[in-house]
C-alpha cells in the first residue's frame, strides 16, 4: 500500500508490523506467561475452533491453555496487582480536589480510572479468567463476594 503521505506510509507499517507481532504463536504463548495478559488469553484460545493448523503449532498452543495453571504466575501477580494499587493513589488524591472544585468531567475521570484500576488489580491478582469482556465486572465482584464489606450499600 503506498500513499502519497511518507508519515502515513510509516504509520501503516508500523500498526501492521504491531498487529503481526501480537497475532503470532510466540506472542500467544507469552501472553500465557504474563498474568495481566494471560487472565484473558487463555479463555479465548481454550475456546478457539481452528479452521486450519497446518504445522499443529496452534494445536499445541491450545493444549498449552487447556492445561494451564495459574500458580507459577501468582507471584508476579501479586506484586502486578500491587503496582496497579499504589498508581491508582493519584486518582484518590484527585478525586476530593476534582469535588471541591465542581468539576464534573475530573471526577468522572478519576472515578473511571478507580474503577477500571481495582477491577483489573483483582482480576489479575485472584486469576480470574475472563471469557469475555461482558462478564469480566461480574466475575470480580463474585471473587471478592457479592456481600463484601467494601460494597457502599454495606458501608
Amino acid at each position: 500500500m503506498r500513499t502519497e503521505a511518507p508519515l502515513l506510509d510509516s504509520l501503516l507499517s508500523e500498526l501492521a508490523a504491531e498487529l503481526d507481532d501480537r497475532t503470532t504463536i510466540t506472542a500467544k504463548r507469552e501472553e500465557l506467561a504474563r498474568p495481566e495478559t494471560a487472565i484473558w488469553a487463555v479463555p479465548g484460545l481454550q475456546q478457539a475452533r481452528m479452521l486450519l493448523d497446518k504445522d499443529g503449532s496452534l494445536g499445541e498452543l491450545q493444549r498449552a491453555a487447556l492445561t494451564f495453571i495459574w500458580e507459577p504466575l501468582q507471584a508476579v501477580a501479586d506484586a502486578y496487582a500491587s503496582h496497579i494499587v499504589m498508581g491508582d493513589a493519584e486518582e484518590v488524591h484527585k478525586i476530593p480536589g476534582a469535588l471541591m472544585a465542581r468539576d464534573e468531567s475530573a471526577i468522572l475521570y478519576g472515578t473511571l480510572g478507580l474503577v477500571l484500576g481495582l477491577a483489573r488489580a483483582v482480576a489479575i491478582q485472584r486469576g480470574l479468567l475472563i471469557q469475555t469482556e461482558n462478564s469480566f465486572f461480574r466475575k470480580v465482584q463474585e471473587a471478592v463476594g457479592r456481600d463484601s464489606a467494601w460494597r457502599p450499600d454495606v458501608l
